[in-house]
This record gives structure tokens, sequence and C-alpha cells, in this order.
């Protein structure tokens, strides 16, 4: 029968022969910490982050939003104005606006949801 300190040992007698002692210097070239590559074209300049607009819910997102949220069925008679299309989708984010006018239909409706 072995005992548990044999396997212990072996190990550690694998891993001392594995070590030299000594540490390769580090390669100097391209990709290393330390080198000096050319400047050119593929320089980075500052970040040009394209536009990112606040997106709004469209009508059906947000009934269907607080019937999920509130088990509402009656939401559907929120009067909003109606959603700009465009090709036959009306979830455009450049387009979905808040107006003076949808938002004081937001007011009412959220007024309306508070009644209940």
């Amino acid at each position: 029968m072995k005992t548990r300190t044999e396997p212990v040992l072996l190990v550690g007698v694998v891993a001392l022969l594995g070590c030299t002692g000594v540490i390769d210097p580090l390669p100097r070239g391209p990709g290393s910490p330390d080198s000096e590559l050319p400047r050119g074209e593929w320089e980075c300049t500052e970040p040009l982050p394209g536009p990112s607009p606040l997106r709004r819910l469209s009508h059906r997102e947000y009934r269907n939003t607080v019937r999920d949220l509130f088990g509402w069925g009656d939401v559907e008679a929120a009067p909003f104005a109606p959603d700009p299309t465009v090709h036959g989708f009306d979830n455009e984010a450049s387009l979905l606006v808040v107006s003076p006018l949808l938002a004081e239909q937001y007011m009412a409706a959220a007024e309306g949801l508070a009644e209940v």
C-alpha cells in the first residue's frame, strides 16, 4: 500500500527538475512593450464614436410593456400621436422623438395609470 506522501514527493521532484532558475529576457521587436515602431497611418487617433440617440419605445412597445408590467389590458385606449414609419417599420430610433404633444400624451397616460 502506497502512502500519500509518495505522489506528492514525485510531483515536487518533477517540478524542481523542470525549473532552471533562469528567466529568458523579453524579446525586443514588434509587439513588445518597449519596442519603438515607426509611426504611420495606422497610428491610433482620438476615437470617433457614432451617434447614440436616446431611443424611446414605439407606442406598441409602450402598450405591451405597461400590459406586461401591470397586467392591464385597457392601455390600448391611450391616444398617442401616430409613430412615423419608414419602409413599413415604426421603430426607427432616429425618428422616434418626443414632441411636446407626445410628452403631454405620455403624461396623461402615466397619470391615468397612477389613478388605477
